[in-house]
């Protein structure tokens, strides 16, 4: 067995140290990015994703009756199941905005509850979103081709 010298050692903690200290800071720095505003003082109202089991899906997506989506085809990605149709809907000051698609959409929204209309293959679905329950909102497709909801205060992670 070889002998480590302490010069090693201490080289060895040291960077074990700085590793955790750049972790410890990367964490904290990602610990509340769902109240932040960006640079123009846009805060996220709302964040519409979805996420598990579409296969070539056809998607139209109305909010507040309002077409934003028209005509996309949903297809979950294999590493984290997450489809490339991630709605934000942006608030900054008395004005809404719904980016989708490297797409800006003036939105006004009517109340606090957010009606969203999805027409996946045919098939329509309405959803009455309450906002103070969590601002952010997945939808996964069920075997039988339904729809299943969930909403959340907490931003997900996906793998």
């Amino acid at each position: 067995m070889k002998k480590v010298s302490s010069i090693m050692v201490g080289k060895i903690i040291k960077l074990r140290v700085w590793i955790a200290g750049i972790v410890l800071v990367c964490s904290c720095g990602n610990a509340n990015v769902s109240s932040r505003t960006d640079d123009d003082g846009k805060e996220l109202y709302m964040q519409i994703a979805f996420e598990d089991f579409f296969d070539n899906d056809v998607l139209d997506l109305y909010i507040d009756n309002k077409l934003v989506v028209q005509h996309d085809t949903l297809k979950s990605g294999f590493s984290d199941g997450v489809t490339n149709t991630v709605l934000s809907i942006l608030k900054s000051k008395d004005r809404y905005i719904i980016d989708v698609h490297k797409q800006s959409i003036e939105y006004v929204p009517k109340n606090d509850t957010v009606f969203v209309s999805v027409v996946l293959n045919g098939n329509k679905n309405d959803y009455q979103i309450d906002q103070h329950k969590g601002k952010y909102v997945g939808f996964s497709k069920n075997k039988d081709g339904s729809l299943e909801f969930g909403q959340s205060e907490e931003r997900p992670m996906y793998d």
